[in-house]
Formats: C-alpha cells, structure tokens, sequence
C-alpha cells in the first residue's frame, strides 16, 4: 500500500450564500431579490426610450 494523505477532510466546507432558490436570493434586511426582475424593468425602459426617438424622428420627417 501507499502512503497518499488526503487533504479532503482537511478543507473546511463552505456554506452557500443564503438564498430561497430559483434564483431568488436575500438581501439586506431579509428582502428577497430576483436579477430577472430588475432585467425587466430594464428593458422596458429602453423599449420606451426606442420608441419615443422613433416617434420623434416620424414627427421631424412628416412635419407633425
């Protein structure tokens, strides 16, 4: 037999951050946050901001 020494039970185990699973994770005071939601929010803001220099650049060409 060899002498191989394992360090596996040598390495302290690490816990996983604190989450409520599927994605959701706590945050500051016990508050769930989701990234999806806020990747929402997001695209609909930039949506909006599409549509309004679309509209605008109607406006300039058809002299509304």
């Amino acid at each position: 037999m060899s002498n191989v020494i394992s360090v596996a039970p040598l390495l302290k185990r690490q816990g996983q951050s604190p989450s409520y699973g599927h994605g959701w994770i706590m945050g500051e005071a016990g508050q769930r946050w989701h990234p999806s939601n806020d990747q929402s929010e997001l695209l609909h803001g930039m949506a909006t901001a599409h549509r309004k220099k679309l509209l605008a650049r109607l406006a300039g060409i058809f002299g509304g």
